[in-house]
């Protein structure tokens, strides 16, 4: 017995690709998936766009960008460690971000005013290029604020980063090690200017 199906021509990017669907539920389910993937799609698009007013500067802080290879380490930074000085606070919708010494970003998140954490992506030694932080590697950390409407460096501003050495996570410095979760003690933020 030859089965029947329903076509359903859908034209992504004008493919011209040709679905078959054994019934019409699965017509309705693929056309109901669709959808909602569309509508996640559209509004994981707005969040990621800049605000009104606000430049792409914000994108362009994690710029070059690490791919994300087969090893990686965990930075915490819990929200009570953050202490930022004179002209600068470190407010929600700020961005900070990880740096090799030869200014690879390795790690990005979002600043909420809450704890956040951000993957430092290590260096894939199946392939030539240097594609993340090496073993042994220090990194750094770079701030987009976007009350500044720029990128704090180390130029910018003094950004001081001290790691917890209590157990169990135990590394106080910032150098790469895979699998590593750092936990933040303290992050002190002040503008160049602000002595």
């Amino acid at each position: 017995m030859k089965a029947s199906y329903f076509t359903v021509y859908y034209n992504y990017e004008s493919t011209g690709r040709t679905y078959q669907m054994p019934s019409a539920r699965n017509v309705w389910d693929a056309a109901r998936g669709w959808a909602l993937a569309h509508i996640a799609l559209t509004l994981w698009a707005v969040a990621a766009l800049p605000a009104a007013g606000q430049s792409a500067d914000a994108d362009e802080l994690c710029a070059p960008r690490a791919t994300q290879t087969g090893n990686n380490a965990t930075l915490v930074v819990p929200a009570d460690v953050v202490h930022t000085h004179g002209a600068f606070t470190l407010q929600p919708g700020d961005s900070i971000a990880a740096f090799t010494p030869d200014g690879l970003c390795v790690g990005a998140t979002s600043w909420t005013g809450e704890n956040v954490a951000l993957t430092l992506w290590g260096n894939d030694g199946m392939t030539q290029t240097i594609d993340g932080l090496q073993v042994g590697e220090p990194f750094r950390l770079r701030i987009w604020s976007r009350a500044l409407g720029r990128i704090l460096d180390d130029e910018q501003a003094a950004i001081a980063l001290q790691l917890s050495d209590e157990r169990p996570h135990y590394r106080p410095a910032s150098t790469y090690t895979p699998d590593a979760i750092y936990v933040v003690k303290r992050l002190e933020v002040a503008l160049a200017h602000d002595g």
